[in-house]
């Protein structure tokens, strides 16, 4: 898949709006088509049930690449109080106990959120409509690690954004501004990534400085999705000793056949 072939860590699906039915099916086929890249599957716990997501892990067991990440109806949505996931999570694990289970996350759309993903889960994710501050929303959960006796290194920090990344700034404001529902997200996010490779490699080293660690990223859908693809895996894969203060920015891949119209005559 072209995924693994480009070389991404991960490929996230993620629930919105009605119900998706049984994803036990799309969980096996999917995992057995992914050699390297993880797959993760975000699902609303107000339309699945714990037996049904208890099952997702068990199929899911026979692939090392698999995630399950647990969110509420208020996915993306802040709240003064979203529905606890508490009860829900301690039901899943004990279906699990004897059985190898998948890693595990929680969409943290409040404090409360927070603490159950300390207590109970491999990583917690920010969804990035639902937190004002990044810098914030990181200090809460090292708070947390400490407050609930863990190790703030065991618990992966998840920053949901979109991104759109061009040759030009203009290219990528293009296929942001093409697909609505990219848009959208955009415009309600307070760190969505949109610019040149080199602009967003900054912006990528100033999230992981302040404690980020995972970076999933909601592409735009462009008919060059290709090339948008191309100029991600050039910011941040295989580019760890990159991401840091005063390093050398990475090269550009080389652009698409036909990229900037047809060569002109001398």
């Amino acid at each position: 898949m072209l995924s693994d072939r480009a070389g991404m860590n991960a490929v996230w699906v993620r629930e919105e709006g009605s119900p998706s039915g049984d994803l036990t099916p799309t969980v096996k086929v999917l995992a057995s088509k992914l050699q390297r890249a993880q797959i993760g599957f975000t699902v609303d716990v107000s339309t699945h049930g714990v037996e049904e997501v208890a099952n997702i892990g068990r199929a899911a067991a026979g692939h090392h690449n698999v995630e399950i990440g647990l969110a509420t109806a208020a996915l993306g949505r802040s709240q003064s109080s979203p529905p606890s996931l508490g009860p829900f999570l301690r039901v899943l694990l004990t279906a699990w106990q004897h059985e190898r289970r998948p890693r595990l996350s929680v969409v943290a759309t409040g404090s409360e959120h927070v603490a159950e993903a300390v207590r109970y889960a491999d990583d917690v994710v920010l969804p990035v409509t639902a937190i004002p501050d990044v810098a914030v929303a990181v200090r809460q959960v090292h708070r947390a690690c400490t407050d609930g006796g863990r190790p703030t290194a065991s618990l992966g920090i998840a920053l949901e954004a979109p991104v759109s990344i061009g040759r030009t700034h203009a290219e990528a404001l293009a296929r942001a501004e093409n697909d609505r529902h990219f848009s959208v997200a955009a415009a309600a996010s307070p760190v969505g990534i949109i610019g040149r490779l080199e602009d967003c490699q900054e912006r990528v080293i100033e999230l992981a400085h302040l404690g980020v660690t995972d970076l999933r990223c909601v592409l735009p859908d462009a008919r060059d999705i290709h090339d948008a693809i191309a100029q991600l895996n050039a910011m941040v894969i295989g580019s760890r000793d990159l991401l840091a203060p005063g390093a050398p920015r990475s090269k550009d891949p080389d652009p698409p056949a036909g990229w900037g119209g047809p060569p002109r005559s001398a």
